[in-house]
């Protein structure tokens, strides 16, 4: 045996090995039910004429999307009036493109369950979800309000213009924050925005873009509990 075929060989050992000890880590990880519940203090501009679209959800630190925990209606069902075929991507993007698809991928029961109506006022949202022990997830919070055009994105953009968002507006203000078993309470941030068009879920680097959109939410606060069945 020569060395090349030697060296291959380890290699592929231990390219297995590896490969075992992450399935065998992520299998055996402890999963526990926990409550995640969030308050939401809407901010100056929420109330309107056109009522903003909101969604709440969690990922891991490797960015795999875990459940939406709360969206308006609307948004959820993707029913627009005198929308186009593909409805308004553009309305939440980052929260249409973490989910896969623009509407929860969950049963029609469970979308119900953590759907409503636009709240016109404070609200609270508790949920009861399974998180790995020992991991870090991030909480998203995503709000978009159409019509709030500003100097930035004006009303009379021209369609070829980078400036054109059509009925959007300004685009989505992307809220964001760490939590874990250890870290349990967090106060979202102010973390980017949202595609313009919606044809991308990446969170951009553009809130200095953002004027009244920023005042769509005063303060989101979430927390982790556990369920008596896990203390």
């Amino acid at each position: 045996m020569n060395l090349k075929s030697s060296m291959k060989k380890i290699f592929v050992a231990v390219f297995a090995v590896l490969i075992f000890q992450q399935v065998w880590t992520e299998e055996n990880k402890n999963v526990l039910t926990v409550q995640i519940s969030a308050v939401i203090a809407p901010g100056s501009e929420w109330k309107g004429k056109f009522p903003p679209q909101f969604a709440l959800w969690i990922q891991n630190e490797n960015g795999k999307f875990c459940r939406t925990i709360f969206a308006t209606k609307k948004a959820s069902k993707n029913k627009w009036i005198f929308a186009p075929k593909d409805g308004r991507p553009e309305s939440l993007p980052v929260w249409y493109h973490s989910c896969k698809k623009r509407y929860i991928l969950e049963s029609e029961n469970e979308i119900d369950a953590v759907t409503s109506a636009t709240p016109k006022g404070s609200f609270e949202i508790a949920r009861k979800i399974q998180l790995a022990e020992g991991e870090k997830y991030f909480v998203y919070a995503e709000v978009n309000k159409s019509f709030d055009n500003n100097e930035f994105y004006p009303k009379d953009a021209d369609k070829n213009s980078a400036e054109y968002s059509g009925v959007n507006g300004q685009p989505s203000a992307v809220y964001r924050a760490e939590i874990s078993f250890e870290n349990p309470d967090a106060e979202l941030e102010l973390f980017g925005t949202g595609s313009l068009d919606g044809k991308s879920g990446l969170v951009e680097d553009k809130t200095e873009t953002l004027t009244t959109a920023k005042n769509l939410v005063e303060k989101i606060i979430v927390s982790i509990e556990f369920s008596e069945d896990e203390k």
